[in-house]
């Protein structure tokens, strides 16, 4: 049923058009994911229709598996941090500034805030000059 629904939306799901998304297919699978989980979450897994509901839910579930190992790479390259080049998956939404940006990181650049080496402890040593009080105060 899985492989006929997929050759029948053209693999959508694994591949799909990007006409007015740019998301990778895992982010438009974990949408469609979300969808589903609202729809049982708001009707029950009960009522009238909620059997194909499930059978979707599952369907994506599977379609996130198998996307997610022919497209590794993809999902790592998705999921770093462009400034540090560390993991981004992992990490709660609010600490991040995009999928694969560190809030941190876009901060600093933003701010243009060298990243200065460490020396033994775990606190990054970056100095930043505030404006005076008084200068807000005088203006």
């Amino acid at each position: 049923m899985l492989i006929e629904k997929n050759i029948a939306y053209n693999d959508s799901a694994t591949s799909p058009k990007r006409v007015f998304s740019a998301a990778s297919s895992i982010e438009q699978l974990l949408v469609r994911i979300d969808d589903k989980l609202s729809r049982i979450e708001q009707l029950g897994w009960d009522h009238k229709g909620s059997e194909d509901t499930i059978d979707d839910l599952i369907g994506y579930l599977i379609l996130l598996k198998v996307t997610i190992k022919q497209g590794s790479a993809q999902y790592n390259k998705y999921w770093t941090c462009e400034a540090c080049g560390k993991d981004t998956s992992m990490v709660d939404y609010d600490y991040l500034a995009a999928h694969n940006m560190h809030l941190e990181c876009a901060l600093k650049k933003e701010m243009k805030i060298p990243e200065k080496k460490r020396t033994g402890s775990n606190r990054a040593q970056v100095s930043v000059t505030l404006p005076r009080d008084d200068y807000i105060l005088d203006n």
